[in-house]
C-alpha cells in the first residue's frame, strides 16, 4: 500500500469521527447517542493507527534511503 493512501485513510477516519460527534449533538436518545459516540471513538482509533502506520512507513523509507547512500560510497 502506498504511503499516500495511509495518510488519506488517517484523515478520512478522523473526519468521520468528527462528523458523527457533530451529529450526536442533535440526538436526544441517550442509547443512540452513546452508540454513535462509541463508533466515533473507533473511527478516531482507526485514524491514529493509520497515522502511526504512515510514520513507520516514512521512517523505514528514510532509513532505507540512508542505508543505500552509505553503501554507494
Amino acid at each position: 500500500m502506498a504511503i499516500e493512501s495511509f495518510a488519506d485513510d488517517a484523515q478520512h477516519w478522523q473526519d468521520r469521527a468528527e462528523d458523527i460527534r457533530r451529529t450526536t449533538s442533535s440526538i436526544h436518545d441517550p442509547e443512540v447517542k452513546a452508540r454513535l459516540l462509541r463508533i466515533a471513538n473507533g473511527y478516531e482509533i482507526l485514524g491514529r493507527t493509520a497515522s502511526r502506520l504512515l510514520r513507520r512507513q516514512c521512517e523505514k523509507k528514510a532509513a532505507s534511503g540512508a542505508r543505500k547512500k552509505s553503501v554507494r560510497r
